[in-house]
């Protein structure tokens, strides 16, 4: 719709218009129309709609009743929980425990290691010093047979004969070698027992005098 004096029209051009379904409205006319509208078009208030279905009653306790088990399930998960808290609190305690018992006992153990270690020092220098004194006296041992043996003879080839006197008999070979083989210069003489080789060699009869001067009569 238009007003054809706004917009300066014919009565064919309205007709052509209104036969097309066209309007036309001018700047004036369009915001006496906003004003009009406005003036006498006032907010309906939304009324709530009251519940009178009872299907829809019966959702709403199936609502309701679903929050009660949520609510119910949600409880039980907090008090579940709560016990599980309580039992993890419970456990760290005891291990806590056991690492404050452990470590006690780690601490006991170092000290004896500790003094083991400290001991096995001491018995590490004093077997040091053992073995010095065991190698100076197989050093001594040493000499001492060097000595002795630079002071014994053993005689061989001599025949053995029952119930002999090897003190007769060295005599008789001192004598022989006019060498003086008196008690005062033998300290030892012996002949050891047959030997098991076969044929068995007749033992030597071993002398030791009291100076290295008599061994060397007998050797001269």
């Amino acid at each position: 719709m238009a007003k054809c004096d706004c917009v300066s029209l014919s009565t064919d051009d309205w007709s052509t218009f209104k036969e097309l379904n066209k309007s036309w409205i001018c700047i004036n006319c369009n915001k006496e129309l906003r004003t009009t509208r406005t003036d006498f078009t006032t907010a309906s208030p939304s009324i709530a709609k009251p519940v009178t279905s009872n299907k829809e009653i019966t959702s709403l306790n199936d609502v309701l009743h679903a929050i009660q088990m949520n609510t119910t399930a949600l409880n039980a998960f907090i008090e579940n929980q709560k016990a599980q808290n309580a039992d993890i609190i419970k456990s760290l305690d005891e291990c806590h425990a056991c690492i404050k018992e452990n470590t006690s006992s780690v601490t006991s153990l170092q000290t004896k290691v500790d003094s083991l270690l400290a001991q096995v020092d001491y018995l590490t220098n004093e077997k040091k010093i053992l073995e010095s004194k065991v190698s100076e006296l197989h050093f001594t041992v040493e000499l001492l047979k060097q000595a002795y043996r630079s002071k014994t003879v053993e005689i061989h080839n001599i025949p053995t004969t029952q119930g002999e006197n090897v003190v007769e008999l060295l005599n008789k070979i001192g004598t022989a070698l006019d060498v003086d083989v008196s008690e005062v210069d033998v300290v030892c003489r012996t002949r050891p027992t047959a030997t098991t080789f076969d044929p068995p060699r007749l033992p030597p009869i071993i002398v030791t005098f009291l100076r290295q001067s008599t061994k060397g009569q007998s050797h001269s």
